[in-house]
C-alpha cells in the first residue's frame, strides 16, 4: 500500500541538510501546509552531528543517512536516485527555507505547464526570512528583484527527464551547482525561467557579520576550484587589486608619517577602495543608486 501511494505522489522534494535542527521542522511543516499534493518528501541527513534526522523522522520525511558531509551538489543527486521512479516533478529546498501560500498557488497553476513540457527548470529567488534583519534588508532584499540566468538550487522545480539528460548536478562542484545546472539545461535547448511566485522565505540568511562574512567565503569557493576559473572570475580579480590598494595604502600612509613623504598615495589608494566598494555593492544588489546605501558600501 505504501509503495503504491508513492507512485501515486504528484513529486519529489529533495531536501539536503547538514545540522539544520534549528530550521528543517518549519520546512517540513510549510511542505505539509503549502507543498504539493502527497510528496514524497526525501531528507539527504549529510553528516549531521545535531537532530536533524529525527527531526525530518517526526515529520514524516524519508531519511538517507550520509556517514561524512558531501558537497550539496552529490547530496541531491543521492536523494534523487533513491527516490521512487514514478513521480516525474522533482523539487530541490534548502533545509532553512519554508514554502508560503504563493508558493502552492503557483505550484498547481503552473502543474499542467510542467507536465507537458518536461524541458524546463523553474523556481525563484529566495525573499528574506519572515523577521529579517538589518543585513538581509539592506544586502539580500534587492538581490531578489535582480536579473540573473539561474534558478537558486534552494528552491528549483523540474523534471526528472530534464534531470537525467543532464545526469543531474556537477558533482565536483562544492558550491554554484545550480548556476552549472541551469547553463547546461539552456545549452540542450531547454528553458530556465525564474518565476517569482515559487516564494520562499530563506530562514538561513546571516543575522550577523560574523555570519554573512562565513556565507560569502563560503559562496567564493566555487571561483578556487581551478586556475583557469580562478584567472576568470572578476571576483578574484576585485579582491586582488581591493587587497593590494590596502597594502599600497597603509605602506604609503606610513612613508607619510613617519618619513614626512606626500598623503596623495594613501588618499588615492582610499579613493580606489571606497569606488571599489561602492561598484561591487551595486553589481551585489544589482539596483543602482536607487537601492544602493551606506549600510551595502559597509557590508562590501
Amino acid at each position: 500500500d505504501v509503495e503504491k501511494d508513492i507512485e501515486h505522489t504528484s513529486a519529489v522534494i529533495v531536501i539536503p541538510a547538514h545540522n539544520e535542527s534549528a530550521f528543517i521542522g518549519e520546512l517540513l511543516d510549510s511542505i505539509r501546509l503549502y507543498g504539493p499534493t502527497d510528496p514524497q518528501i526525501i531528507v539527504v541527513d549529510n553528516g549531521s552531528k545535531d537532530a536533524t534526522a529525527d527531526i525530518a523522522i517526526s515529520r514524516g520525511a524519508t531519511v538517507i543517512r550520509l556517514d561524512s558531509k558531501v558537497y550539496p551538489a552529490i547530496a541531491r543527486n543521492i536523494g534523487v536516485e533513491r527516490s521512487h521512479p514514478s513521480p516525474q516533478l522533482l523539487v530541490f529546498l534548502d533545509a532553512d527555507v519554508e514554502l508560503t501560500p504563493q508558493w502552492q498557488k503557483e505550484w498547481f497553476a503552473q502543474f499542467q505547464s510542467l507536465q507537458s513540457n518536461p524541458m524546463q527548470i523553474t523556481g525563484a529567488a529566495y525573499d528574506v526570512s519572515k523577521k529579517p534583519s538589518w543585513i538581509e534588508r539592506t544586502w539580500f532584499a534587492p538581490m531578489r528583484a535582480r536579473e540573473r540566468s539561474y534558478v537558486p538550487g534552494g528552491n528549483i522545480i523540474t523534471t526528472r527527464s530534464m534531470f537525467s539528460s543532464l545526469n543531474g548536478f556537477d558533482a565536483q562542484l562544492e558550491t554554484g551547482e545550480d548556476v552549472d545546472l541551469c547553463f547546461r539545461a539552456r545549452r540542450l535547448g531547454a528553458s530556465v525561467i525564474l518565476n517569482n511566485g515559487f516564494k520562499v522565505h530563506h530562514e538561513g540568511f546571516p543575522k550577523d557579520i560574523a555570519h554573512f562574512l562565513k556565507r560569502e567565503r563560503w559562496h567564493g569557493t566555487g571561483d578556487l576550484i581551478t586556475i583557469r576559473r580562478a584567472i576568470r572570475s572578476p571576483v578574484i580579480g576585485m579582491t586582488v587589486i581591493f587587497i593590494t590598494l590596502h597594502m599600497l595604502g597603509i605602506g604609503t600612509a606610513l612613508d607619510a608619517a613617519l618619513a614626512g613623504g606626500s598623503y596623495l598615495p594613501p588618499s588615492i589608494c582610499l579613493g580606489g577602495i571606497t569606488v571599489i566598494c561602492a561598484a561591487g555593492a551595486a553589481r551585489a544588489v544589482r539596483g543602482g543608486a536607487r537601492t544602493l546605501s551606506f549600510g551595502a558600501i559597509a557590508l562590501m
